[in-house]
């Protein structure tokens, strides 16, 4: 679960966001839930648009960063096509791995999302995302890569 707020600032937007993991299944009872707080600041150069966030996860005590580019590509006033990539780096973050800490470059992500215009401020967006684990995650419990997808609703006030 997930909510922010965004303000913008002219040349970027500035976003101050929360998020909250739960982590479900037969360890569930081992790993605490995730609350994290983040920063973000995006803009745009010529067709692309790039962000920097930072986040702090309370239950961890860790911090993770990342920065990620996307272009989107309109193929009506209403539907669109975003590819994206992004890159984290951790710092003290233990992806919940109950004896692994990880510093240094985490992961590559690629991802493809549908952006849908409902309304003229909802937007739902389909998506297909991947990520490619890297030093940080050497020996923890999540060093495979994965794919997986989703479906956001978004409504700008």
């Amino acid at each position: 679960v997930a909510g922010g707020l965004t303000y913008d600032a002219g040349a970027a937007q500035i976003g101050l966001g929360y998020r909250w993991y739960h982590h479900m299944g037969d360890l569930s009872a081992a790993f605490e839930d995730g609350h994290e707080v983040g920063l973000t600041v995006a803009t745009s150069v010529g067709p692309v648009n790039i962000g920097v966030g930072g986040y702090y996860d309370f239950a961890i005590e860790g911090y993770y960063f990342e920065v990620a580019a996307n272009t989107e590509i309109k193929v009506t006033e209403n539907f669109s096509i975003v590819p994206g990539a992004n890159i984290g780096y951790a710092l003290d973050y233990t992806w919940h791995d109950l004896d692994f800490t990880g510093d240094g470059f985490a992961k590559v992500g690629v991802s493809i999302a549908f952006p849908i215009k409902l309304t003229s401020n909802a937007t739902l967006t389909p998506y297909v995302a991947a990520n490619f684990p890297m030093d940080a995650l050497d020996g923890s419990n999540v060093d495979d890569d994965e794919v997986y997808g989703g479906v956001s609703l978004s409504v700008r006030f």
